[in-house]
């Protein structure tokens, strides 16, 4: 077990927080397989992804001691809810918020402290896929963690995602296209000692060689049952994220390349059409050109592509609103408390004396020549 934060000496809370590490990429790339990787080394766990920047948006203030307690609820109901348990987080907040103030970086750290705590980690991973466009954001809130692209053939990703869930090959298409343009901001703004990519390929074909390159980056000893992460003693998943049980599985390539046989040669066009100089960029090979793509799909291609802008901005639209709500709650809030702090101050007690006679009411009254 970690050992319990010293609020009263010298010490800060820096010293007794894990180092923190990002796991990033489109669903269905190999997040999770690295995630097992990581979890089976010493001194490291990763929990269900938490959904963080989801959750807690930038636009949603955490400055008061009412939204603070109000998010820290949350994430309590959040780790019931995805099987991860906490130690010690109220603690670790109180400290935090003492120390630095109130805020999403302040949050962040303190949910994966807590979140480490019961497994005594000294490194503590995070892995929602959703974070991955928000890759720069998640380096500013946490500007000494490490974050880690994992890069898996776009035409794997988008047939793997119609297995798990039914999702459409253009839409997954569309969202790893901009994965990528987030990860190659990523290489130009963040060094290669915070930044790393992994290819899902190599990681699966030759496991020890990537893992051991892996424990280099991270400054982790190399152990064997690195290799063999579906041997590990927590899934770091929740029981509802069927999707996620490969990884109980020996690692193997054998699902390398599938799309030729999950997908059609018209679906696997669409894929090198929207995603085609990215993945040249990265070295996949495209289809020959004797498969020319059918110009009969292109409005479909259209109305999935103006779906997924619909759904994004509708998605920043929420997210918007939520912070605006949450503003609008603690002005509400602050009404309502200064409302009642006036109507206190100017209502007279309710001892007689205390009511002016109307003689005095008169005496007081604004004369004709004072007007």
């Amino acid at each position: 077990m970690s050992e319990p934060l010293n609020t009263g000496g010298p010490q800060t809370e820096q010293e007794h927080s894990p180092h923190l590490f990002f796991i990033l990429g489109s669903p269905r790339s190999g997040t999770t397989l690295l995630q097992s990787v990581c979890m089976s080394a010493e001194g490291v766990h990763v929990p269900s992804e938490t959904h963080f920047l989801t959750r807690f948006p930038l636009a949603r203030p955490l400055k008061s001691v009412a939204q603070w307690e109000r998010a820290l609820r949350e994430v309590e109901e959040y780790a019931l809810r995805d099987e991860t348990p906490l130690e010690g987080l109220r603690e670790v907040a109180s400290y935090i918020a003492q120390a630095e103030g109130r805020g999403h970086a302040q949050l962040l750290r303190a949910w994966l402290t807590a979140a480490a705590r019961p497994f005594g980690a000294q490194w503590m991973g995070e892995a929602s896929n959703v974070h991955t466009r928000d890759t720069l954001t998640l380096a500013k809130l946490a500007p000494h963690a490490k974050l880690i692209h994992v890069i898996r053939d776009p035409r794997d990703v988008a047939a793997s995602q119609r297995e798990a869930w039914g999702a459409s090959v253009t839409r997954a298409a569309l969202r790893w296209r901009d994965e990528l343009l987030t990860h190659k901001r990523a290489l130009m703004s963040l060094s290669a000692e915070r930044y790393r990519v992994i290819y899902y390929e190599r990681l699966v074909s030759a496991p020890q060689e990537e893992i051991r390159a892996l424990c280099g980056w991270f400054g982790w000893p190399f152990h064997e049952a690195m290799c063999t992460p579906h041997k590990r003693a927590h899934k770091g998943f929740a029981e509802r994220e069927v999707h996620k049980e490969r990884t109980l599985e020996p690692i193997t390539p054998s699902r390398v390349g599938r799309w030729r046989h999950a997908l059609s040669a018209q679906e696997a066009r669409q894929v090198e059409l929207i995603c085609g100089p990215l993945m040249r960029e990265l070295g996949y090979e495209l289809s020959p050109p004797s498969i020319p793509l059918s110009l009969s799909v292109l409005p479909s291609l259209s109305r999935e592509a103006l779906k997924v802008a619909q759904s994004y901005a509708t998605r920043r639209l929420k997210v918007e609103f939520s912070g605006m709500k949450e503003r609008l709650q603690g002005l509400a809030s602050w009404s309502e408390q200064g409302i009642e702090q006036s109507i206190k101050q100017s209502t007279p007690s309710a001892h007689p004396s205390a009511y002016p006679s109307q003689e005095e009411c008169k005496e007081n009254s604004p004369k004709e020549r004072d007007l």
